[in-house]
């Protein structure tokens, strides 16, 4: 039991480090569709803002239309994530698809640049073009 002493403090060190972490999960949605964010930038790229998007459609919503709605969902996404701050829209400079090997959501990468960013007054904002047309909005802060 002695041995397990020091493991046991480190397990839960890890556990209390990544749960402050600052690219914890932001997720909003409803019964259609979910939306997940996870902030990746780099600290060391001054305007530089990169996240992890997921679109997780539900499939008894969407099952036939999702289909169609593939390639789109894959390939034309660039206007459909911004950032907003009151009436200003910052469009995203990359939004790039990862491969995820899932049928079931779709991820991104989606990239701003934007110089003395406060997250304290901005929004995500994911504008649905394909499936049911919706707005969701994510605060980048709690």
């Amino acid at each position: 039991m002695e041995k397990l002493k020091p493991l046991i403090t480190l397990l839960i060190f890890i556990f209390l480090v990544a749960c402050s972490h600052k690219n914890m999960l932001r997720q909003t949605g409803d019964k259609e569709l979910t939306v997940q964010l996870a902030d990746i930038s780099s600290p060391a790229v001054a305007g530089d803002l990169s996240f992890a998007a997921r679109i997780i459609p539900d499939r008894e919503k969407f099952g036939t239309s999702l289909k169609r709605s593939k390639e789109n969902l894959l390939y034309r996404m660039d206007s459909c994530f911004y950032l907003q701050k009151g009436a200003v829209k910052v469009y995203s400079q990359l939004t790039q698809t990862v491969a995820n090997g899932l049928s079931v959501s779709f991820d991104y990468l989606v990239t701003f640049d934007i110089d003395h960013f406060d997250e304290q007054k901005w929004n995500f904002i994911y504008l649905d073009k394909y499936l049911n047309k919706k707005k969701y909005t994510i605060k980048l802060t709690d």
